[in-house]
């Protein structure tokens, strides 16, 4: 089983696109879970996508 590493200090990410991700939120991403029938279910890597490509979906729509 993997052990989880501690870091000393924030990891600096490089985001090209800042202001496409400033609009999220943890509300939004709430629905979305509620949406999709995500929330008493383990969430993976597609499920993540999912959440993602339907958050897109809705902003232009």
């Amino acid at each position: 089983m993997p052990k989880a590493i501690f870091l000393d200090k924030k990891p600096k990410l490089k985001i090209k696109n800042k202001e496409k991700y400033a609009k999220l939120s943890v509300e939004s991403i709430k629905i979305a879970i509620k949406e999709l029938n995500l929330e008493y279910k383990r969430v993976d890597e597609v499920d993540i996508y999912n959440i993602f490509i339907y958050l897109e979906q809705k902003k232009r729509g």
